[in-house]
C-alpha cells in the first residue's frame, strides 16, 4: 500500500468517525478511533516519498480539520453527560430526602 493510499484510508476512517459522532453513535466512533490510530501509525512508520508528499499533506490537513470537529462534538457530548448526571444526582438526593421524612 502506498503512502497516498494509507493517507486516503486515514481520511476515510476519519470521515466515518465524524459521521458516527454527528449521529451520536459513540460506540462506532470509538471503534473507528482505534482504526484511525492504527492507520496513522502505519502511514508514518516510514518516510513519505517525495512524490507523494503533496497528496499525503492534503489528506492529513483534512484529517486535522475533521479531527477538530470530532473533538468539538466529543466535548459537547461529554458536557451533556455531565449535565445529565448532575440532574440525576439532584433528583436522587431529593427523592432520598423526601423518603426519609
Amino acid at each position: 500500500m502506498t503512502h497516498t493510499q494509507k493517507a486516503e484510508n486515514l481520511l476515510a476512517l476519519t470521515q466515518k468517525a465524524l459521521q458516527s459522532a454527528q449521529k451520536a453513535d459513540w460506540d462506532a466512533a470509538q471503534q473507528l478511533e482505534e482504526l484511525r490510530q492504527q492507520a496513522a501509525r502505519d502511514l508514518f512508520s516510514t518516510p513519505v516519498p517525495d512524490d507523494e508528499v503533496p497528496t499525503v499533506r492534503e489528506c492529513v490537513e483534512k484529517v486535522f480539520e475533521f479531527n477538530r470537529d470530532l473533538v468539538r462534538l466529543g466535548r459537547s457530548e461529554r458536557q451533556a453527560v455531565v449535565t445529565a448526571m448532575n440532574k440525576l444526582r439532584k433528583g436522587t438526593a431529593a427523592r432520598q430526602a423526601y423518603q426519609v421524612r
